[in-house]
Formats: C-alpha cells, sequence, structure tokens
C-alpha cells in the first residue's frame, strides 16, 4: 500500500527520531519527558542519559547497521536505550523480560545483537554468549559525564533499519522484520500532526516492546514534547487500576487493543474527556466505540507491522467505523498481502470485511490456528480467557473458559473447541424443563432448587419476597420506553431464572420458569419539575414500595423503574436474592448497556446465544444427589474435620432477637496501597495466593478470640468453575454462589493438638494453605450433600455438625466494578431497606473484604446486643496484623 501522492507538508522521514526528539529537548530542556514508578527525567536528563549509553555502546564496538538487543523492565532507561541505539544508526531488537526464556534465546540467536543491554532484575542468561551492558553500571556516572568515544560512527541513512521486531507469521516460527528510520521518523511525525499531541500530553505505554505499538507508545510523546508515563504491565491485568493509574496521571492518550477497551469499559470504566482513545490489533466493533464515546476522539489504525505501525487510521464513531485512508509517511516500497478482506467506499476509506484465512487474533497477535504459540506469554490472563470463551460463543463454538489455563497453546486450544447445539436459541418464552420418567407429571416443566435457594427457605423468615439486591444506574440520556421494555424482555429471554416461580408440588418445593415478556415489569415515573430534593424523595419512597412487590410464587422476582428527573435520569434495577448473586449483577449490568445501545442504533445483537440456565444447572446437581449412594467418601472427609476444636463464637446474649437489625454496627480497617499490593500479589513470589492469608488469617484470628485450636467459617465463593457440570457458568443468572463451612486446625507449628491458638504467635501458613486446599478440593460437593441428598442420614449428620458463627466474603473489586457502559453508569442512593428489619443476620459476625481505590477494606459487620465493639474492634485489629505478617513471611519481606 502506498501513501497519497502530493505534497508532505512538513513531514520529512529523512530526520531521525533521535533527532526529533533532540529538538524537543533544545526547546523544554526542563519539561518532564518520562516517568515511571521510581522517578522521572526531563528532557535534559533523558538526552544527557541516552549520550552516555551510547558512547558505551560506542566503545562496545555498535555503529550503522549493527543491532542492539534491549531486554530492560519498564522503567525510564528503557526510552534511554532506544534513543542510544538510535543515535548510533543501530537497530535496537526489543527482548521482553516477561517472555519465555526460551523465544529470547531463539530471538537473540536470530537477530544476532552485538550488545545486549540488560539491568540488574532482567539479567540476560550467560548461555547466549552475547556481550552484556547494565544499564545501571553504565548510568552510574553522572549522565553525559563520559566523553564520547573517539572515532564514532557516521549517522544511519533513512533506510538504515531503526528496530527489528518478530510477528508470529503463520507457521507458528517467529519472522524478523526490519524496520527503517525512514519508516518510524515519518509515521511519528504524521501521527504527531494528525493526533494534535502537545507538549502538555501525556502517554501510558502498555504494550510489550515487543510489538509494533511500543513503538508508538514509546516514542510519538518523547518527538511531540509530551511525557511518557512507563509502568509495568500490572495494571493490564487489572482494568480497575488501570483506569486508576489513568486518571491519577492525567493521561491523554492511550493506546491499546479492542479488548484491552472492553475489558476496561467492562469494569465501569468512563474515558476521560481529555483522553484520546487509538484502537488497533483487532477488529473494531461499534458496542466498543460506544463505551469509549465520552473520550475526546476514537482512532483506527490498521496495518501489517512491515508497513512502521500503522498503515491507514480513520477517527470513528459507532455508526461509522472503517480503516480509513493510507496516511503520508508509511513505508511503501513494497506490498504485504495481510489476508484481510476489504471494500473501499466512494470516499475512499476501506471497511474491514474479515478474514481470507483461518487466523486469529489474540491481543493483537494474529496467529493461525494449529500454531504453538502459548496463551499467556502472549498477555492472556484470567479476563482475557474469559473474553475468548465469549467470542467463540458468539462464533457458534464452545470454549471451555477453564481451556486456557489446561491447554494453552493455540493447537491445543483448537483441539478443545467444539460446535455449539444445532438449532437456535429460543426467542421468546423460557425453555421448557424436561421431567425425568421417574418424576410424578406434576413436576413437568419445573426444575429443583439450587442450594443457596435451600438455605434461605431453610431459615424460615417471614416476608420471604423482601430479601433484594437494587442495581441503580444513571442516564445519559432519556431512554426510549419501548427500547428499554424489549431490552428487559430479552434479557429474562436469556436468563429464565429471572422469570423464575417457587412453587410447592408433589411435597416440595420447585422452581417453574415464567414468561420472559412478563417477567421484568418497567415503571415510568415523571419527576421532572420537582427541586433535587423533592425528586430523591419520590425516587425513596417508589423505591420502599417496589421492594415489597416482588412475589415469589406469582412472580415477579424482579422488577425495574425509570424516573425522569431534571438534574439526570435513574434506572433501578430490584431483584430478589434467590435469582441474583454478584456475578449476575455483573452479567445484567453489562448485557442490558450492549443491549440498549445495540438496539437503539438498529444494530444486530452481539451478545450470541444464551448461556446455560440456572434452572438447568439446578437438576444437574440434583440428578448427582440422586446418584450419591449414603457413604461416600466426600462425606468422610467432611465428617473428618477437626469440627472439635471449634468453640463457639464469644457473645454476651444468645436470644434471636440479639441479631436483629437495628442492633446491628460495621467497623472498617484498611491496608494501605503498598501493604495491600503485596497481599494481592503474594502469588507472584510465593506459593501462597491472597485468598489463603485472607482465610488464613481470619481464621487464625476467630480461634484466638474463641479460645479454640480451631475455627469454622463459611466462605462465600462465586461458585461459577464448579468441576460437577461441564457447562460454562461464567454468565449464568440465577443464586450459584456457594457458601461452605472452612474447618482449619490454626495452631502455630510446634503446638501440641487440641491446644488453643496462643495470642501473638504466628500460625502455620503451610499447614493452612495445605488445608485450604483440601478443601478447596471438596467444597463444591457440600450443597449437594447437605441440601440435595435424599437420605435424611446424610443431611442430618451434616446439620448436626457446629455452625459457623463468622460469615467470610473477599468481594475484590466489589460491585463498583460492575461492567456497565453508556447510557448507563452505576451510581448510589438509597434505594430503600433490602430486606425487613425483622431479618436477622445469619451470624455474629460477618467480614466483607473488597479492594477499593487499592486499598485492602475489611468491613466487619456485628451486633451490640452480642459483643462489646471494643472487643470486636480488638479482633479486627489482630485479623490485620495476621494478614500483614502472613504477606510478609510468604514474600520474604
Amino acid at each position: 500500500m502506498s501513501a497519497p501522492a502530493g505534497p508532505w507538508g512538513d513531514l520529512d522521514p529523512t530526520v531521525p527520531v533521535h533527532a526529533l526528539v533532540a529538538r524537543q529537548a533544545a526547546t523544554t530542556p526542563r519539561a518532564v519527558a518520562v516517568a515511571d514508578a521510581t522517578g522521572r527525567w526531563t528532557y535534559a536528563e533523558l538526552l544527557a542519559a541516552a549520550d552516555a549509553l551510547a558512547t558505551r555502546l560506542a566503545r562496545a564496538g555498535v555503529g550503522p547497521g549493527h543491532r542492539v538487543g534491549v531486554h530492560l523492565p519498564r522503567r525510564r532507561t528503557l526510552a534511554a536505550a532506544l534513543l542510544a541505539t538510535l543515535q548510533l544508526g543501530a537497530a535496537y531488537v526489543p527482548l521482553d523480560p516477561t517472555h519465555p526464556a526460551e523465544r529470547l534465546a531463539l530471538l537473540t540467536r536470530d537477530a544476532a545483537p552485538t550488545v545486549l543491554v540488560h539491568a540488574a532484575e532482567t539479567r540476560a542468561d550467560p548461555a547466549l554468549n552475547t556481550p552484556v551492558l547494565d544499564v545501571d553500571e553504565a548510568l552510574t556516572t553522572a549522565p553525559g559525564s563520559d566523553p564520547p568515544a573517539p572515532g564514532a560512527p557516521a549517522a544511519a541513512t533513512p533506510d538504515t533499519p531503526a528496530y527489528v521486531l518478530y510477528t508470529s507469521g503463520s507457521t507458528g516460527r517467529p519472522k524478523r522484520v526490519l524496520l527503517p528510520h525512514r519508516g518510524i521518523s515519518g509515521i511519528l511525525q504524521y501521527a504527531r500532526a494528525t493526533f494534535g499531541l502537545r507538549p502538555d500530553d501525556a502517554v501510558l505505554a502498555l504494550a510489550s516492546p515487543s510489538v509494533d505499538f511500543a513503538a508508538l507508545e514509546v516514542l510519538l510523546p518523547l518527538v511531540s514534547g509530551g511525557t511518557l508515563h512507563l509502568l509495568d504491565r500490572r495494571p493490564l491485568q487489572d482494568p480497575a487500576e488501570l483506569g486508576a493509574e489513568v486518571a491519577d496521571r492525567g493521561i491523554t492518550f492511550l493506546m491499546g487493543t479492542p479488548s484491552m477497551f472492553g475489558a476496561l469499559t467492562a469494569t465501569g470504566w468512563v474515558p476521560p474527556r481529555r483522553l484520546t482513545v487509538l484502537c488497533g490489533g483487532e477488529t473494531l466493533r461499534a458496542a466498543t466505540v460506544a463505551a469509549l464515546a465520552p473520550a475526546r476522539a476514537v482512532r483506527n489504525l490498521y496495518g501489517p507491522t512491515e508497513t512502521s505501525v500503522f498503515s491507514t487510521c480513520c477517527r470513528v464513531t459507532p455508526d461509522d467505523i472503517t480503516l480509513g485512508t493510507p496516511v503520508a509517511g508509511t513505508t511503501g516500497r513494497t506490498l504485504y498481502r495481510t489476508g484481510d478482506l476489504g471494500l473501499r467506499r466512494p470516499d475512499g476509506r476501506i471497511d474491514h470485511r474479515g478474514r481470507a484465512d483461518d487466523q486469529v487474533e489474540i491481543r493483537g497477535h494474529r496467529i493461525e490456528l494449529g500454531v504453538h504459540e502459548d496463551f499467556f506469554t502472549i498477555g492472556g490472563d484470567s479476563l482475557s480467557a474469559l473474553r475468548t470463551a465469549a467470542r467463540c460463543r458468539r462464533a457458534g463454538l464452545h470454549l471451555d473458559p477453564r481451556a486456557p489455563y489446561e491447554a494453552p497453546t493455540v493447537a491445543r486450544l483448537a483441539a478443545r473447541l467444539r460446535t455449539e447445539p444445532a438449532g437456535p436459541p429460543p426467542t421468546t418464552g423460557a425453555p421448557p424443563v424436561p421431567a425425568r420418567p421417574e418424576e410424578p407429571a406434576a413436576l413437568a416443566g419445573t426444575a429443583p432448587l439450587l442450594p443457596t435457594q435451600h438455605r434461605f427457605f431453610g431459615r424460615g423468615f417471614g416476608e420471604i419476597g423482601h430479601d433484594n439486591e437494587p442495581l441503580l444506574f444513571a442516564v445519559d440520556h432519556c431512554l426510549d420506553r419501548t427500547v428499554l421494555a424489549r431490552c428487559l424482555t430479552r434479557l429474562a429471554d436469556r436468563h429464565p431464572a429471572l422469570t423464575s416461580r417457587f412453587v410447592e408440588l408433589a411435597g416440595e418445593r420447585r422452581v417453574r420458569p415464567g414468561d420472559p415478556a412478563v417477567a421484568v415489569p418497567l415503571e415510568w415515573h415523571d419527576h421532572t419539575g420537582l427541586d433535587e430534593a423533592a425528586a430523591d424523595r419520590a425516587f425513596t419512597d417508589t423505591a420502599r414500595r417496589l421492594h415489597h412487590r416482588l412475589d415469589l410464587r406469582e412472580g415477579p422476582v424482579c422488577r425495574a423503574a425509570y424516573f425522569r428527573r431534571d438534574g439526570g435520569d435513574r434506572l433501578l434495577l430490584l431483584l430478589h436474592h434467590l435469582v441474583c448473586d454478584g456475578v449476575t449483577l455483573h452479567t445484567l449490568a453489562e448485557e442490558l448497556s450492549t443491549l440498549y445501545r445495540e438496539t437503539a442504533a438498529g444494530l444486530d445483537e452481539t451478545l450470541g446465544p444464551p448461556p446455560p440456565s440456572a434452572l438447568g444447572y439446578a437438576r444437574e446437581l440434583q440428578d448427582l444427589a440422586d446418584a450419591l449412594p449414603r457413604e461416600t467418601p466426600q462425606l468422610d472427609a467432611w465428617l473428618r474435620l477437626p469440627w472439635d476444636g471449634v468453640r463457639p463464637f464469644p457473645t454476651r446474649a444468645e436470644d434471636p432477637g440479639s441479631l436483629a437489625r437495628p442492633h446491628l454496627r460495621t467497623l472498617r480497617t484498611s491496608l494501605d496501597p503498598r501493604t495491600a499490593r503485596t497481599v494481592r500479589t503474594v502469588a507472584r513470589s510465593s506459593p501462597y495466593t491472597t485468598e489463603d492469608l485472607l482465610i488464613a488469617a481470619v481464621a487464625r484470628g476467630v480461634a484466638e478470640f474463641s479460645g479454640a485450636s480451631a475455627a469454622c467459617l463459611d466462605v462465600v465463593r462465586h461458585g461459577r468453575l464448579s468441576p460437577l457440570t461441564a457447562s460454562d457458568l461464567s454468565r449464568t443468572v440465577g443464586s450459584l454462589s456457594t457458601i461452605t463451612p472452612f474447618v482449619l486446625d490454626t495452631a502455630a507449628e510446634g503446638t501440641p493438638p487440641g491446644a488453643p491458638s496462643a495470642a501473638g504467635a504466628l500460625p502455620d501458613l503451610r499447614a493452612l494453605s495445605a488445608q485450604i486446599g483440601r478443601l478447596h478440593a471438596i467444597e463444591h460437593v457440600w450443597g449437594v450433600l447437605r441440601h440435595l441428598h435424599r437420605d435424611p442420614a446424610v443431611t442430618g449428620r451434616l446439620a448436626a455438625l457446629p455452625k459457623p458463627e463468622v460469615y467470610l466474603d473477599f468481594r475484590g473489586t466489589g460491585l463498583h466494578d460492575v461492567p456497565v457502559g453508556p447510557p448507563f453508569s452505576l451510581v448510589t442512593g438509597d434505594t430503600g431497606v433490602t430486606r425487613p428489619p425483622t431479618h436477622p443476620q445469619p451470624y455474629p459476625l460477618e467480614i466483607r473484604i473488597d479492594v477499593a481505590d487499592q486499598r485492602l477494606d475489611l468491613h466487619w459487620k456485628f451486633s451490640l446486643r452480642r459483643n462489646a465493639e471494643d472487643d470486636v474492634r480488638r479482633l479486627a485489629r489482630r485479623c490485620t496484623e495476621l494478614l500483614v505478617r502472613l504477606a510478609e513471611s510468604a514474600t520474604g519481606a
């Protein structure tokens, strides 16, 4: 592809990149050029560091036509090393320290660099037999104090390679691509002028240095006088953290793949209006652009690596997405068959129409099915695994979200793909629940209860229809009532749990699916003309009324209400806890956002086939329970836990009324961001997980508080990765969460069996972790045995065990991370009392743990009738202290 003919204006691709940066340094020497986690450099300091490194590299024999391996962490020295290499007319070879050693060795052997630049934490393997230069050692002297090497070589020509990249090609073996100075200089000058970068702009670099996008991220701000921010890739694995970094650092340009931005907006993040978004590497969809609409601009970049980053570009809107037109400054002396299909519009812009081959895209990497490329070495993580499974479903294929962990290469993943069951999903009405031949005819078309639903009905509460979860959204414009009602019906059609009716049949409680068309009634309230206080009162009064209008037997089990307001419209969803858990809220918020955007715009629905229903999963669990004999190894494992070491949670009143909600109070303790990060990332430097530490610390603290050798905690988990089913439950709507008693011997190492846990001592983390691992192996069968088994001898033995009196829920980023996008945003407000005041808290102590603003917050909910606030505060302090000490012990800090 060639650039348009005609004058190029101020673009001069013969000016090398390092000269463009030097011009900026001369203009604004004291402006901040690059910042990392440890500090910042001005343009003068950056150029001085680059000069010092260039001198050391020249002394090592580097000159025009040579190659320099750059094996550095994401610090300021990375930018200095690239500029130093370019100054000498050499080509840099980026080597990502996070990639496997085998791949790095392969690339190094192929590139044959004259020198490899590394740092203490990324020290190169001596087996590579390549001369090395320690970047920190090279810069120990004052920048610029080392005189230039005598006889420094002349500068490179515009056609001399500036950097070397390796693409996946179509065979799986990395293919070397040499990119000339002319190409990268031209595209940077074009991007600077077209995107409007100014000296007050800030760019956050996230791409692996081994991909072509990295050259744009790192060098574009430096040729524009802006600030480059270099961080490790951790924020890319945590969308919430990435959003916080964008806000805290005042980022104005952010580049990445559509899937990255999809993950980010799915957390509820809304791009700041100052932000320009550059997307590339994958097909850009209307839903992603719509979610990014609040940004200053969204641009779609396209082009093979061989053309220096990108060769077409276009500013896009949700209803107008193209690849744009060829850009000036693109290297265009060779034609490349990309395998992409395109259609040229009358105005010259190009529509992307898919692929002409079987290649797939993973995080911007094009890979032929069958290639042996590891999913995680190219940036895959648990979130991308779920999204990969979702994209497969939309293409009519099924991929278990656990598959990337078990078969991480593309070839092995391809072997795990299977087609979805034949036949289109039903479009109206709940799918039937087939009756079993052995069941009474009265049960036809109904489903049994899930374990969590059995727990709920077993508590014997009154007002059982009033136990709800609200979702409150602000709306950025007045919605179309008909479109919104259609979307709510479509949600009920996709998720039969929303149509549930709980009925008594043949002597047992069952779930009968209802009609999706009437499953989610929508009320419409016009509060325009009211002042803010009056509108808030009217909203709260309506919300309180709606809480009492859910009906478990006749329906509905969820309701919606829309509120027109002068200060901004609101949408309230109320769902009964019997059909809802945390994952359900995330799924419904995301799907409602997507459905409304697509339906209102007249676009085709992209949600794909409905996920497995909670009603079908309940049937699977009941079938399993019915097949279990009276004596099983799992039952024996539960009975052999150290129940005898558990003591009652100390209280000063035992009457049931003492746990009524008017008596409840909540304390909050927090870990500072630095300590919280140590706890949250403990798995990187130890064999333990964050959950291991949390459970161990709370269990030990409770055992000490109770004067016991063991503790029993009811631990909540989302229940979506159950080994009891082959179904993918990651987007199933329903009450699937599991609540399992974790009974743990918390004694310190060397403590006699059964002896109370001594205050002040540190528990044996290795032993506790092993116990937790054994409980994970049997936790999914607890609900089946305790609530679904037909033999009273089984359920009775488990019911007779000590009742857990402490409830532990590690919610991670919690509900503030509900993945909602335009036109909705999640807000808080007075949505009424979600449960009657007469409903007691089931436990003397409930602990909920959230990650918020990089802190780790622990919420301790207790009754003043049961425990003194000072006693709970003392327990909270001790558990927090244990958590910190266990984290330090695990990581060697």
